[in-house]
């Protein structure tokens, strides 16, 4: 039992660590394209 509530918690770091990850990849790539969409019109 305790190394099943154990493996849950790691999940959820894990799980945030994904998101964050994605998040800041998802931010990366707007600002990239946005960047370029500008630049394009210019």
């Amino acid at each position: 039992m305790y190394s099943l509530v154990d493996q849950v918690c790691d999940m959820e770091a894990w799980l945030a660590f994904i998101i964050m990850t994605a998040f800041t990849i998802l931010t990366g790539i707007i600002a990239f394209v946005g960047g370029a969409l500008k630049k394009g019109e210019e």
